[in-house]
Parts: structure tokens; C-alpha cells; sequence
């Protein structure tokens, strides 16, 4: 599973543990939107880089 950022022209992925739960992962993805301040989304992928449905909070 990945955490991706993306600033709509840069976009970087980050692999998480594979002990990390689904829920933790989306937990994660939660408090980087309510804490960036760069305008960036943010969302998990599996690891076959299908994005995985998270609540949606657009920034900006």
C-alpha cells in the first residue's frame, strides 16, 4: 500500500509497511489533508497502484 502526494504537476508515492492496517493507512492519509499546508491531496494506492477509496477533502 502507498501514500501518495501530489501538487497537480508532482506527484511522489510512499510505500507503507506491510503491517500497517487499512484503516491505520486511511487514519494516516486523514490527518496529513487536516495537517498540510502546502495544498497538496493526498490518497492511498494499493500495490498494484489502483487508488483506494478514502473520504475526499479537496484543498484549496
Amino acid at each position: 500500500m502507498y501514500v501518495v502526494a501530489s501538487d497537480g504537476v508532482t506527484t511522489q508515492a510512499r510505500k507503507l509497511k506491510s503491517t500497517v492496517s487499512l484503516p491505520k493507512a486511511k487514519m494516516l492519509v486523514e490527518n496529513l489533508r487536516d495537517t498540510d499546508y502546502l495544498g497538496l491531496e493526498y490518497w492511498l494506492e494499493d500495490d498494484e497502484r489502483n487508488e483506494i477509496e478514502t473520504e475526499t477533502i479537496k484543498h484549496g
